[in-house]
This record gives C-alpha cells, sequence and structure tokens, in this order.
C-alpha cells in the first residue's frame, strides 16, 4: 500500500515467511551484490524456500512460481520423497537459469527459524547446514589444523539451536525425518561436552594456529596462483534418499584464506562470549564471512540436484565446468 501511495519503485524484494523469527540480523542491503537473488543453506531440499532476497530485476521470474502449482501438478514435478513447494521452487529456479532469465541464487545464513506454534516454542532443531559451505572449505584445505567438517557445522548449529531456545523455547521436530541423524549427532556431544559443548569447539578453533593449506588436490588452473578444484557432495535432506547436491568451486589460495579468516573470526566471538551478529565484533565477523561467501559463490560452478543420485555424466560436466572458472575469475 505505501508503494502505491507514494510511487516507490523498490530496488529489492525480500520474501519470508510469517512464522519465522530472527535470531541474527541481517547485514545492510549495500552488502550484497544486485546481480543475483539469495536464498537460505539448503537445510530444505531441494532448496530452501522460506527465505529470499531478490533483486527487482528478477522479481516476476522468481515470485511468478506459484503459477506452476496451476499447471505442473504432476509426478514428474513432484518425485516422490519430495517436499513439492521446495521442489516446484526448485524447477521453477533451474528452468530460469537454463534460459538465461536469472543468474544462479547465491547460498546465505538467514539465522531464522520457525515459530508457529505460538507460545510452545520454535523448531529450534530444524537450524541445520549453518556455515556449511565455510567449514567444508577449511576442513577440505586443513587450514584449521584437525578440524573435523561435520563438527564444525554441529558446533556453529549448536550455537544458534542454543540461542533459539534461549529466546523462544524448543520444540521437537520429530516429524522431520532429516533431523532425527543431526539430533542423534548432537546428543552425542552434549554427552561428550556438557551442554555448552560447542563453546569449547568454537574456542579451539579460534585458537588453531595457522596450518600449511594440504589441498586435497594438485593445482590445475591458471599459472598466476594455486587453484584447487573443490567439489561437496551432500545428501539431501527432504525424506529417504531423496538425492544429492553437488556444488564445485575453483579455489584459490586467495579464497581459501579469507574463509579460513572468517571462520576464525566468528567462532573467537562465539566462544568468548556466546555471541550472534547483534553488534561490535560479532557484526565485523559476520560481514568478513559475507564476504567470503561472497567471493566462494563467484569462484562456485552451477549446483546440480539430482534425484536420485548424480550420475557419471553429471559429475564431469560439473569437473569441466569447475576447470573453465578458473581464468575466468583471473580475468575478473
Amino acid at each position: 500500500m505505501r508503494r502505491l501511495e507514494n510511487s516507490l519503485r523498490f530496488d529489492w524484494v525480500f520474501r519470508l515467511r510469517p512464522d519465522m523469527a530472527w535470531l541474527n540480523p541481517v547485514l545492510p542491503i549495500h552488502s550484497f551484490s544486485p546481480d543475483r537473488a539469495y536464498v537460505p543453506q539448503p537445510n530444505f531440499w531441494p532448496v530452501n524456500d522460506q527465505a529470499a532476497l531478490v533483486p527487482r530485476a528478477y522479481m516476476e521470474v522468481w515470485f511468478d512460481a506459484v503459477a506452476d502449482y496451476f499447471e505442473c501438478s504432476t509426478e514428474a514435478w513432484f518425485p516422490h520423497g519430495v517436499g513439492s513447494p521446495d521442489c516446484l521452487l526448485w524447477r521453477r529456479l533451474q528452468t530460469a537459469i537454463s534460459a538465461g532469465l536469472l543468474p544462479r541464487p547465491q547460498q546465505y545464513d538467514f539465522d531464522t527459524v520457525i515459530v508457529r506454534e505460538g507460545d510452545e516454542g520454535a523448531r529450534c532443531d530444524s537450524l541445520t547446514k549453518t556455515r556449511n559451505s565455510a567449514c567444508q572449505l577449511v576442513t577440505a584445505f586443513g587450514t584449521l589444523g584437525e578440524a573435523d567438517d561435520e563438527l564444525c557445522v554441529d558446533a556453529f548449529n549448536a550455537w544458534l539451536q542454543h540461542s533459539c531456545t534461549a529466546r523462544f523455547g524448543a520444540i521437537s521436530a520429530e516429524d522431520f525425518e532429516r533431523s532425527a541423524e543431526h539430533r542423534e549427532s548432537m546428543e552425542r556431544r552434549k554427552q561428550r561436552g556438557g551442554e555448552l559443548w560447542w563453546k569449547d569447539e568454537m574456542r579451539r578453533i579460534a585458537e588453531q594456529r595457522e596450518e600449511p593449506r594440504q589441498p586435497p588436490s594438485t593445482p590445475v588452473f591458471a599459472p598466476d596462483q594455486n587453484w584447487y578444484p573443490l567439489v561437496i557432495s551432500e545428501k539431501g535432506s527432504a525424506g529417504v534418499n531423496a538425492g544429492y547436491v553437488m556444488q564445485g568451486f575453483a579455489v584459490s589460495d586467495r579464497l581459501i584464506d579469507e574463509v579460513t579468516g572468517a571462520v576464525r573470526c566468528a567462532a573467537r566471538t562465539i566462544g568468548e562470549v556466546g555471541g550472534g551478529a547483534g553488534g561490535g565484533a560479532g557484526a565485523d565477523c559476520h560481514l568478513l564471512m559475507h564476504q567470503a561467501m561472497q567471493l566462494m559463490h563467484q569462484a562456485g560452478a552451477r549446483e546440480r540436484t539430482c534425484i536420485p543420485a548424480c550420475s557419471q555424466e553429471e559429475k564431469e560436466q560439473l569437473d569441466q565446468e569447475i576447470a573453465a572458472l578458473a581464468p575466468q575469475i583471473a580475468r575478473n
């Protein structure tokens, strides 16, 4: 209504479910690149449809996905074991990307949670995949010593879940099949290290001295600096054997340093005060992480979301795209 009264035209459109609550503030809008949309980390599969920050130029392509409900309600669009809204949005986005109507969206940690049940609490144990790409990169190259990628991600998850429970109270998310394995993993961590085990893990990450990187493969790209191929492959989390997501990156020395610094900064702040990104050092670290993820996105190939699993041909295509990325990034 305000737009109609004042003839305002907004540069960005933000979509958020009305039953979501914020655990950390979003960064200022000028820190986001207007050449892409932003979606949450894929803790809902194949794409998280709970939030989206979309430049106006791509608004119609993105939000007209609802029309597909009335045109594409077939089993081909909703494979067994995959949530219909999530899969429908993913299909719409993949079609638009292939047609050149939409650039590849970037994943962003919005740090939101469903508080649908009012006074009963929030679905805190649905907070998974937090800082996932960053943790996988630093552990793949060993820049934080013997850090384990699952432990790193679990520690960030536990920090957010602790904050969520303290603010809203937690309810069980047992109806989510994908949560069972995650809950068991968290329970084991608590038994070994106590309720706040994640703070100790964050301190350990922050205190790790910088290690010489141990690349998973020899450098294969541009001669001006070392470039390494990195593929992150994950099981989809919406139902049993729903599928896999493969993300490919052309990783430079600079990118490894940026992400390592951001993870260390975030871990130090959380380990010291248990805080989020609300202000002070926490906000600075949140911005560092965001900037590092912008670089990682630029170094990434188009994701492969495969039902039920990625074929050899899809893996080879991803390898070819990664190999073509390094010289493009170097030129830019």
